[in-house]
């Protein structure tokens, strides 16, 4: 006989049983997973939001172990893989990949995970998101790609890490803009040099376009 370890059912199950024949919880691995109600569930998601951007490890598996999702999104639509990616905290990352989180989940905006990465300068996170499945070209907001996002912000070293994953250099957003032409306009002296030191024409709308954000 196995007992249920939910503290309100701890009932007596037939060895072998997949789920508590009284409360439903699962068995899984060998032991009962206690089937969390939805209050538990929204409590560890709120947890799970914090963590993937400030919280320790041990958080952000305290948050999964509780019932959270590692696909659990923001009122935006931002994943916690995102921000976990924007914030730099790689450890975050890899939890959330390996508990499942979707590397290509969008935003409202189409914006990714590596986007998030790209714009905060975080290479070793985008070196593992591409591992994991990311589009390197993905479109996001105003249809710019990662390597727009790193150029806009003037992270050189990410505009580098991207380039030689095989970005496409001379993809323009919807202003026409190029990477090299978003650092140039806002001057990103070392990304564009970096840029056009690669062979990058810094091509595009012209600078200055009251339109680009």
């Amino acid at each position: 006989m196995v007992h249920c370890p939910k503290p309100t059912c701890k009932a007596e199950n037939e060895s072998g049983m997949n789920f508590c024949t009284t409360c439903g919880s699962v068995l899984t691995g060998g032991a009962f997973t206690v089937k969390s109600d939805p209050a538990s569930m929204n409590r560890a998601n709120a947890a799970l939001l914090v963590a993937a951007t400030t919280g320790e490890p041990s958080s952000i598996t305290a948050a999964l172990q509780s019932g959270a999702s590692s696909r659990h999104t923001n009122n935006e639509g931002t994943s916690v893989l995102a921000l976990a990616a924007a914030s730099g905290n790689e450890q975050a990352v890899h939890l959330l990949l390996e508990a499942g989180a979707d590397v290509r989940a969008t935003d409202a905006a189409g914006d990714t995970a590596l986007g998030s990465a790209a714009f905060g300068g975080h290479s070793s996170i985008i070196r593992r998101l591409l591992a994991k499945g990311a589009v390197l070209d993905a479109r996001g907001h105003r249809h710019r790609t990662p390597l727009h996002m790193a150029a806009l912000a003037g992270r050189t070293d990410a505009c580098r890490t991207l380039v030689e994953a095989g970005a496409d250099c001379s993809a323009q957003d919807e202003s026409g803009y190029t990477p090299v032409a978003l650092a140039a306009d806002r001057g990103r002296k070392d990304t564009r040099a970096y840029l056009e030191s690669v062979g990058i024409a810094a091509s595009g709308a012209s600078a200055g376009n009251p339109n680009i954000e």
